[in-house]
């Protein structure tokens, strides 16, 4: 019988685009995909969805030179959920004052269980439900 992989290990996705806000729908669908696949459910895809939304949107409010990039890196971990940090290059580095208005804190804070903004990474973490049972 072959040994079955332990779940528990984290895959880290790193997705690399242009740094413009017409690639937040690519960053959704993928971030829905990894979520699905960590056994969250679908209300908890919506929640991670929304979250990216907005970490996407104030990272890229910003004039981009040509070349400058989105950076969106994954941690998967079916156990614990999915931490995401989103950093821009070749623009000046996200900053607190830069970081979410208060309607995205608003939306982040019911979608997400942390977000903030540290070093010019906007990171946000969604965690899985817990059954009952389990």
């Amino acid at each position: 019988m072959a040994d079955l992989p332990d779940t528990t290990l984290s895959d880290t996705i790193r997705l690399d685009l242009p740094l413009s806000p017409r690639h937040a729908s690519t960053v959704r669908m993928v971030a829905a995909s990894l979520a699905a696949d960590a056994g969250f459910n679908v209300d908890e895809i919506d929640d991670l969805r929304l979250g990216i939304n907005e970490a996407v949107s104030v990272v890229t409010d910003v004039d981009a030179p040509d070349g400058a990039r989105l950076i969106v890196v994954f941690d998967v971990n079916p156990e614990r959920g999915v931490h995401v940090d989103v950093t821009r290059t070749l623009v000046a580095p996200l900053s607190d004052v830069d970081g979410p208005d208060d309607l995205a804190r608003r939306i982040l804070s019911a979608v997400v269980d942390r977000f903030s903004v540290t070093n010019g990474t906007f990171s946000l973490t969604k965690s899985r439900a817990v059954a009952e049972g389990r």
